[in-house]
């Protein structure tokens, strides 16, 4: 299997796990390359299909127009890959021109029963097409024939997502038609055959799920709807991220739910205010009566708080604008994302919350303002707040004070994020000299100094400053700090520290995470770095498939970048002449103590491992041996590029001729079939 057929094969396996980015940024690189027209044909088919369901619409129509263009002028156009090239086109056009898809899907059926293909899966997808057609034209009847149809054709192919699709699509007209029991029979189908097909981390899973919740938000069940929604959203962000369109349709759906089954919320004082005038009227007010009911109001407000917490930012302030209290708005953006919290904060500037402003109140808005835009991303509104948050406290108690100098630091985070690197050792420098070095948390200043050096290239320097605080950091910190003192000896090419410092930041982050999480996987992949750099393409193919394999178990989005690293590095492994890749340094790794050091031996025979002493070769020999270009007989070394006579049964092991290897058998029967097996 050629490097093209391997890689395309890597794609439709990302396409058919549903992670559909990573195969569009696989494929895309092979677009690039040059290739034939069948292979053109292959690459250009495979991108308009993933760019579809990453529902990027614009660029399928683009790639199924080049790939029409390419089978016409390869097949004809009376051809089966023309055809199916046009469904591909009417496919990407049914959210842009719904006329064009009509006139490409009728034409490529056309070509089919011409051809007398009607019994394949592909022309049981292009009626699926034509029927969607009518869906969205209102024709539901004739919709619902074309759905039967298709299904009809394509229940020979269960195992086909398009089968799925059909039962989904004939639900959806029958939900259009108001007949919701046989709408969610076809969605309870549809979800089952999809969960069977695909499991329940696929965006297939998800979109069959969103139907179901759907249709459980049109019958009032809101509890299931909650949690398929929920469920969906989380498969989404998974799957597409964060701020694709997908993905916020469904929260979005989540937040008309919410409305739709929106509790009324209670204020405490409005409450006891309530009950108070009551019982008064009714003369049942006794002493104690009042005491007994505010702890019945505290428990109604914990069992509302949740509640509460799920009403828009919209509605929330305009049930506490009537007593216009800050700490109630600050209560209220307690235990939501960032950006609900900065819709909640930023109503504190406006009347009638702005009046009631404290400067203890507008210091602590500033600061919570400047990390939620630092969580968002936004780093240059993350700063001006910093700035507004570091005067409102300067304001308060002056220029010496810990609370001053904890705002600082906020602010050189900001300014290290930004790349503004001298004014954040400028204004970090400034509170190291508030705070003593006994407290407690000083080291955290010192790790933000360490991180602006860092940031502007002065590795030296941050290195000296991480080596300090690696005796003062915390639990919390010690991963990050060991971490950063990786990255220092590596720039500043002492290999062998760098070696010592992942191993012991590998071990840290396994006792802490285990081995079955994300930080693990991410140490594994940095040692897997190191070991490319030392040379060791074998243990650094093994440090980055675990790592590849962590990542993907937890739905990782960022494997393309991991798995082309492996390419590299087993491409690297199968070089012969390895002592001819160029590294830069002269640190090896002895691969039987697993030293890092200067001046490290080479193995003279296949110069693919290296020891610091003959000691070490000669311990290390018994397993090497088997891998080494040595006959296994006489043991004289021969030429790496030579071509081996290996043993028929276990093909492991070499011999320079067949007398060695005749010479050998009465030792090496008793060990073949054991090595074979």
């Amino acid at each position: 299997m050629d490097n093209f057929e391997k890689r395309i094969e890597i794609a439709d396996r990302y396409y058919k796990e549903g992670r559909y980015n990573d195969a569009i940024g696989l494929l895309e690189v092979l677009n690039k390359l040059r290739l034939s027209s069948k292979q053109e044909c292959q690459v250009l088919e495979r991108l308009a299909r993933a760019h579809g369901d990453f529902s990027e619409a614009q660029y399928s129509i683009l790639y199924a127009k080049k790939l029409v263009v390419l089978e016409k002028k390869l097949s004809g156009d009376n051809s089966r890959n023309y055809a199916d090239a046009l469904k591909w086109l009417a496919w990407s056009q049914m959210s842009d021109n719904l006329n064009k898809a009509k006139q490409n899907v009728s034409k490529a059926i056309s070509i089919m029963k011409k051809l007398k293909l009607e019994e394949t899966e592909s022309y049981g997808t292009m009626n699926l097409i034509l029927g969607r057609v009518k869906y969205s034209e209102d024709s539901l009847t004739e919709a619902i024939k074309q759905f039967q149809k298709a299904k009809q054709i394509l229940i020979k192919f269960q195992g086909c997502r398009n089968y799925c699709s059909a039962i989904t699509h004939i639900g959806c007209c029958y939900l259009k038609l108001k007949n919701n029991e046989e709408a969610g029979k076809c969605f309870d189908e549809a979800l089952d055959l999809t969960l069977k097909r695909v499991g329940n981390k696929h965006p297939d899973y998800g979109s069959a799920l969103l139907q179901v919740a759907q249709h459980c938000v049109t019958n009032k069940k809101y509890d299931d709807a909650f949690r398929m929604l929920d469920e969906t959203l989380n498969i989404y962000r998974a799957s597409f991220g964060e701020h694709h369109a997908n993905t916020i349709r469904v929260a979005n759906l989540i937040t008309k739910t919410q409305e739709e089954k929106k509790p009324n919320f209670v204020k405490e004082s409005d409450l006891l205010a309530s009950l108070r005038a009551n019982l008064e009227k009714e003369g049942k007010l006794e002493d104690g009566t009042m005491e007994y009911l505010e702890e019945v109001c505290k428990g109604v407000r914990k069992e509302t708080k949740v509640a509460f917490s799920k009403i828009k930012p919209a509605e929330v302030l305009k049930i506490l604008q009537k007593d216009a209290k800050p700490a109630e708005v600050f209560e209220a953006a307690e235990d939501r994302n960032p950006g609900e919290q900065n819709e909640l904060l930023i109503a504190l500037m406006k009347e009638p919350f702005l009046s009631q402003m404290t400067p203890e109140d507008r210091f602590n808005m500033d600061s919570k303002m400047s990390r939620n835009h630092t969580a968002a991303g936004d780093l240059k509104t993350a700063r001006i707040y910093a700035q507004f948050a570091r005067n409102e406290i300067k304001a308060l108690e002056g220029n010496k004070s810990e609370r001053y100098a904890w705002a600082m630091k906020e602010l050189a985070l900001c300014h290290v994020a930004l790349a503004e690197c001298d004014e954040a050792v400028k204004v970090i420098s400034e509170s190291l000299e508030i705070i003593p070095e006994d407290h407690p948390k000083h080291f955290e200043l010192l790790i933000t100094l360490g991180s602006a050096e860092h940031k502007r290239n002065n590795f030296e320097s941050a290195l000296q400053i991480f080596l300090k605080v690696k005796s003062q950091a915390n639990e919390r910190f010690y991963p990050f700090v060991l971490a950063c003192l990786d990255d220092c000896h590596r720039h500043l090419g002492q290999w062998d520290q760098a070696y010592e410092v992942r191993k012991e930041h590998i071990e840290i982050v396994k006792g802490k995470h285990g081995e079955d999480s994300t930080e693990y996987a991410e140490s594994l992949e940095a040692m897997g770095y190191i070991y490319s750099d030392l040379k060791q393409y074998e243990l650094g193919y093994v440090a980055f498939q675990k790592a590849y394999d962590l990542f993907k178990r937890k739905g990782g989005q960022n494997l393309t970048k991991i798995e082309a690293d492996m390419i590299t590095i087993h491409e690297k492994a199968i070089l012969i002449h390895r002592e001819n890749i160029e590294v830069n340094h002269m640190f090896r790794f002895c691969n039987q103590c697993e030293r890092v050091a200067e001046g490290v031996g080479i193995c003279n025979g296949c110069c693919r491992v290296w020891y610091c002493n003959p000691e070490c070769q000669l311990k290390h020999w018994p397993t090497h041996k088997p891998l080494c270009t040595v006959c296994f007989a006489c043991e004289k070394t021969l030429d790496r590029d030579a071509i081996f006579l290996r043993c028929s049964r276990c093909k492991s092991i070499k011999y320079c001729g067949q007398e060695c290897q005749k010479a050998d058998w009465p030792e090496h029967k008793y060990t073949c079939v054991a090595i074979a097996k």
